[in-house]
């Protein structure tokens, strides 16, 4: 923009905006403009548009739709030493979500994580009330909390040993 020195200190970005109408009948997935200075809208008075950079635009178009996807619990840290997450045993209510956004985008997901859940040192099974982590332009169709039941259990080791000489007590064959 190209102000007189005058107004600059009342002249403020926030005052900017940059509008384009497209015509979604005839977009494509990829659609590139040129912005002109009609396409900026600015406050009145004596502003002249210098220069616009950039000059070019590229949007990307998409229909948008809603999937119904599954949830599974993001966990972050180990458990302490000697304890393990049952991971076949972890419940989540509810188990599904539906997600809005780009079907693009959408179809590109199997499933939705939940935040983060810190295990970090647990010894003990525990509940917590969490929410769907952030996606780039994909959001859950409600704001909700996903409670999910997260079993520790101690880990045990075993191991075989062989060859191992077995003497019968109380046995008329003992030696």
């Amino acid at each position: 923009f190209a102000v007189p020195e005058r107004t600059l200190k009342n002249f403020s970005e926030s005052e900017i905006t940059g509008i384009h109408r497209i015509d979604l009948d005839h977009a494509v997935e990829k659609y590139t403009f040129r912005v002109s200075p009609g396409d900026i809208k600015r406050p009145k008075g004596s502003y002249r548009i210098k220069d616009i950079r950039p000059s070019e635009i590229t949007v990307f178009i998409d229909e948008l739709g809603t999937f119904q996807l599954p949830i599974r619990a993001n966990f972050h840290g180990e458990p302490a030493q000697g304890y393990r997450v049952v991971t076949e045993e972890i419940r989540l209510d509810p188990e599904e979500i539906v997600m809005a956004g780009p079907i693009q985008k959408l179809s590109l997901l199997t499933q939705v994580l939940t935040e983060p859940i810190d295990v970090l040192g647990r010894t003990k099974t525990f509940r917590k009330k969490v929410r769907i982590r952030q996606y780039t332009d994909i959001r859950p169709m409600n704001e909700i909390e996903i409670e999910v039941f997260i079993p520790i259990t101690e880990q045990f080791a075993s191991k075989q040993f062989d060859d191992v000489p077995v003497h019968i007590l109380g046995s008329p064959f003992e030696m």
